[in-house]
């Protein structure tokens, strides 16, 4: 005490005693995903095989700081988990030739000063924390301390593209996270449409944003990127995450969103919706072009064929369909008849996205003569509740990632939102995002 500071708790031996006793001992057993740990052992074969005679050193990360002493949330490299079904901060996984090494900072117990004195490792902060043999038994590989790591940890562009490039054939278990990704992203979907009535009331589109958040964090890992909400004039903007506007009723509403299953596998949807409810006649028009552009797009997505060919295909009736409304026009000279087309003009899936195309301004899309029709989710099903009607149901063709669901319904209220038909989206590989 007289060098005017008092010993810090962790370097008295009696208060570490002391805090050493009378603890029970916890559930240590890893967060491993049922199959993570044979995909993983699958996946670095499919490496060594790829990079034979290689020594590999792949690193989990570390969480960045947020402010001060708090951080962000901790998600493991991609690499790293594809190559181990461990999500452990600063882990790192030694190959060689194949033949995995996991290095793990050990996590400091009662009678361990680090047990107290430690944010980051220590059980009294961060709870019950499997131990190095925990995760050896857990995932069928060697686990050494961290200490014990003499490789350096460094980017290899070689490695890197290998990886990129073997990550995009998804074996059957990567499939099946894709296809829970996607459940649950339909699912918080549901969620969030059944909230539209209170956003519009008050809270806006960040209400919409935090229930999806919740909904993502209650049912997997959490969103698997910033959720974008955009109602009106926001819709536009390509990453409108900051949300804080209002949900206006007569306006669209787009929602770009996808839930992260707790094997960092993520979906990524988007859909437009008309906040009350229904569209408006002009709003019709431009949601069923595009919906024809997604089919046809879809229609485009096939084994052997070129990546880009679905996305010509999608923006050659967007073309078609801005050039018929007078807003889109090429300099091209060959005319000649199409199918439903007031112009006659003809272009090419690439000439479509090239500068010889220039905008003309022009006013919105001429109404249709048909009534305004009740906005119908994709999703419904026929045990809807607000499928009530005594008319004859009709199929449920809006737009949607895939059509075949087979539901059918005849109206739709944002007040009593639909139930998801989360086996519709099984067939549909564009609406992935690999984690």
């Amino acid at each position: 005490m007289r060098t005017g500071r008092p010993p810090k708790l962790s370097e008295i031996p009696a208060f570490t005693q002391y805090l050493a006793t009378g603890w029970d001992v916890p559930d240590r057993t890893p967060p491993v995903v049922a199959g993570a740990a044979e995909a993983a052992a699958a996946h670095r074969a499919r490496l060594a095989e790829a990079l034979p005679g290689r020594t590999i050193v792949l690193s989990a990360g570390e969480a960045p700081v947020r402010s001060n002493d708090t951080a962000y949330d901790f998600r493991p490299d991609s690499d790293f988990y594809w190559t181990t079904g461990c999500a452990v901060e600063n882990a790192t996984v030694v190959l060689r030739d194949g033949h995995p090494t996991l290095y793990l900072p050990p996590p400091a117990y009662p009678g361990d000063p680090r047990f107290f004195s430690d944010a980051r490792y220590g059980e009294l902060w961060v709870g019950a924390a499997p131990g190095l043999d925990d995760w050896a038994r857990a995932l069928g590989v060697e686990v050494r301390p961290l200490q014990e790591l003499t490789e350096d940890v460094t980017r290899d562009d070689e490695v890197a593209r290998t990886l990129a490039e073997l990550r995009m054939y998804k074996d059957e278990w990567e499939i099946g996270q894709l296809r829970a990704a996607v459940d649950r992203t339909v699912e918080g979907f549901a969620a969030v449409v059944r909230e539209l009535p209170t956003a519009i009331a008050g809270p806006g589109e960040r209400w919409l944003q935090g229930t999806f958040d919740r909904y993502a964090r209650a049912y997997g890992n959490g969103p698997g990127y910033a959720t974008i909400v955009g109602s009106g004039p926001h819709a536009p903007t390509l990453h409108w995450v900051r949300a804080d506007g209002p949900v206006l009723p007569d306006e669209l509403l787009l929602l770009d969103m996808g839930v992260e299953v707790n094997s960092y596998y993520t979906a990524d949807v988007t859909r437009t919706f008309p906040a009350s409810g229904r569209f408006s006649s002009a709003q019709r028009q431009v949601h069923d072009l595009v919906e024809r552009a997604h089919r046809a797009g879809l229609a485009a997505v096939g084994t052997g064929r070129r990546f880009t060919e679905f996305h010509h295909a999608a923006m050659e009736v967007i073309a078609h369909g801005l050039a018929d409304w007078g807003l889109l026009r090429s300099p091209s000279t060959r005319r000649s008849p199409t199918p439903g087309s007031t112009t006659g003009a003809t272009w090419s899936a690439a000439s479509a996205t090239t500068s010889g195309w220039t905008c003309t301004t022009a006013p919105a899309p001429p109404r249709r003569r048909t009534r305004t029709r009740r906005w119908r989710p994709a999703w419904c099903s026929p045990s809807n509740p607000a499928s009530t009607s005594t008319r004859t149901t009709r199929p449920c063709r809006r737009s949607c990632a895939v059509s075949a669901c087979g539901s059918r319904t005849t109206s739709w209220s944002p007040r009593t939102a639909p139930r998801c038909c989360p086996a519709r989206f099984r067939s549909t590989p564009t609406a992935w995002r690999s984690g």
